[in-house]
């Protein structure tokens, strides 16, 4: 996927938020981040909204064990839906290739982080939530309750939960029960095979 986003990203439809064949100013590469972040909350929701995306992105959520390696924990597929979904913003706005490298890097920091054990002194952590996804704040959305697996979708910065009204403040408690209540957990060849079959 790398060589077509850099493609997108060297020859975009407008030049919205990138110089052609220039350097973009640090404003450019922030609103880039930002726009790529709000992609990946948008995104997030709809693999939660439709069906034919949950398929790829349960694989995610089946995990039972909350840990810094479930948010490596992503099928391949839903990872070219993701880059292709970013593709068409990418084009149409000129995001420079800057602010999708700082994004993407800044990105996995961030997911790996929010998925880990680590726990924070609670007021630190309740502070840096209003920022950052953190791990109290995003255990919620692994809860095995449906209504708790569809709050907290942010990705990186929390406002999007708070500005689309879908931020739960019932987080921060001591133990979630994780997983899907429908499915247990599964191997790592039915992990890859599960979406692709009919069920």
């Amino acid at each position: 996927m790398v060589p077509v986003v850099f493609y997108a990203s060297y020859h975009p439809l407008t030049h919205v938020l990138s110089y052609s064949g220039e350097t973009s100013s640090l404003l450019d590469v922030f609103i880039g981040v930002i726009i790529l972040d709000l992609s990946g909350y948008i995104f997030h929701r709809m693999s939660h909204k439709y069906r034919f995306m949950w398929r790829f992105h349960e694989i995610h959520h089946l995990d039972e064990i909350l840990d810094a390696t479930t948010g490596l924990r992503v099928h391949f597929f839903e990872l070219i839906l993701h880059t292709f979904f970013n593709l068409v913003i990418i084009f149409l706005l000129g995001i420079s290739l800057e602010a999708i490298l700082i994004h993407s890097v800044f990105g996995y920091i961030i997911a790996i982080f929010h998925h880990s054990r680590i726990r924070l002194p609670i007021k630190s952590e309740k502070l840096l939530s209003y920022l950052i996804t953190t791990p109290r704040f995003h255990e919620f959305h692994h809860d095995k309750g449906y209504k708790n697996s569809n709050t907290n979708y942010s990705f990186i910065f929390t406002v999007w939960d708070k500005l689309f009204n879908t931020y739960n403040n019932k987080t921060f408690k001591k133990n979630w029960n994780y997983g899907l209540a429908y499915q247990r957990d599964v191997d790592t060849v039915e992990s890859i095979l599960r979406p692709l079959k009919k069920y």
